[in-house]
């Protein structure tokens, strides 16, 4: 029978001398090895559990942050070998019992008083400082300065190798001033660019298909003076998809070419050039011909001049085009604001639109 103190999981194993009883001995042993390494295992885990807490709590420590409570110790397997009640039976019963591996997680030592080991300045002037000669703290460290502020020994990657430094630690209130500076500065030194597409009368007199022409309303609101890049009211206006001044002054000189009167223009400029090789052979001519092309010959530069001045100018387009950096006076005063023109892709209902340039 099974012994008192075998748990109902126990293996009866029955005495030497048969096939079934070797067969079961050859288990137990590869049982004990699989329970071995288990153990093993797990108590090689445990003890790297215990190094990573004791150095994660004296880090907490030294931050002033919550320390976290100490890894649980594991339990392991021990194979227990028991006789059987009945002695003259040979049985024997095999069982396992939970054991606790390695040794119990230390407490976290006492702190000691931190002695500065970076040459702090009364006033520091930046956030990183060199490692003093003889420094043995290892990376990760953190210093209090007599200051009350924290520093970290830290290590970087440059193309010259390790750089090893201590770095200032950033508090709360730190961070939250350097983003109120920030944004202030950011909000102080901004542009505002308002676009909006010209009236529906000015594109049907252009009567172009392809762009259309944006007025763009700049102003300058810090109180420094500010260059302005094209690109970057380009970028900020792109949602209106806006076309590159040069490509736009492609489109603006195509779309003069093509116009009503830049046609008859191109005509009679070749019409003339025509006459004029025709009127070296008016002595071969009649001369009611000869006359009348001498006649028609003089009136060309007058047409011309006349159709001249239909032909839609694009100098004013060109001269406002933004393609250039635009220098804005500081804000408030006489030459802070700047009105130019871009072109945009044709949309079905363009909207107005108001972006702020940092």
């Amino acid at each position: 029978m099974r012994p008192a103190n075998a748990p109902e999981s126990a293996i009866p194993i029955p005495p030497p001398g048969n096939a079934v009883s070797d067969a079961q001995a050859t288990q137990i042993n590869g049982i004990r090895r699989a329970v071995d390494d288990l153990n093993r295992v797990a108590t090689s885990n445990w003890e790297d559990a215990k190094r990573n807490w004791l150095a994660a709590a004296s880090h907490d420590r030294e931050l002033g942050i919550t320390i976290h409570s100490k890894p649980v110790q594991p339990y392991g397997s021990d194979v227990i070998i028991g006789a059987d009640t009945d002695f003259s039976s040979g049985i024997i019963w095999i069982w396992l019992e939970p054991i606790l591996l390695g040794s119990p997680c230390p407490d976290l030592p006492p702190a000691t008083p931190s002695t500065p080991s970076v040459s702090l300045m009364p006033v520091a002037i930046t956030d990183m400082m060199n490692v003093p000669e003889g420094d043995i703290m290892p990376v990760g460290h953190v210093e209090i300065a007599p200051d009350g502020s924290k520093w970290q020994k830290v290590q970087s990657k440059t193309l010259f190798g390790t750089s090893t430094f201590y770095k200032r630690i950033a508090t709360v209130a730190t961070l939250l001033l350097m983003l109120l500076i920030s944004s202030a500065a950011r909000l102080s030194a901004q542009v505002t660019v308002a676009c909006s597409p010209e009236p529906p009368e000015v594109v049907a007199a252009l009567k172009m298909k392809a762009v259309l022409p944006w007025g763009c309303f700049l102003r300058n609101d810090a109180p420094t003076p500010r260059t302005l890049n094209p690109e970057d009211v380009y970028i900020g206006v792109i949602q209106a998809r806006p076309v590159d001044p040069a490509s736009a002054l492609i489109v603006l000189s195509d779309h003069q070419s093509h116009s009503t009167a830049g046609t008859i223009l191109k005509a009679i400029t070749i019409g003339g050039q025509v006459a004029g090789i025709v009127t070296g052979f008016t002595k071969t001519l009649p001369t009611g011909w000869s006359t009348g092309m001498a006649v028609g010959s003089g009136a060309i530069p007058a047409v011309t001049s006349f159709i001249q001045g239909q032909v839609p100018s694009i100098a004013p387009y060109a001269a406002n085009l933004l393609q250039s950096p635009v220098v804005l006076a500081p804000a408030g005063g006489p030459g802070a604001t700047a009105t130019k023109l871009i072109f945009c892709a044709r949309q079905k209902a363009p909207q107005p639109l108001t972006v702020l340039i940092p």
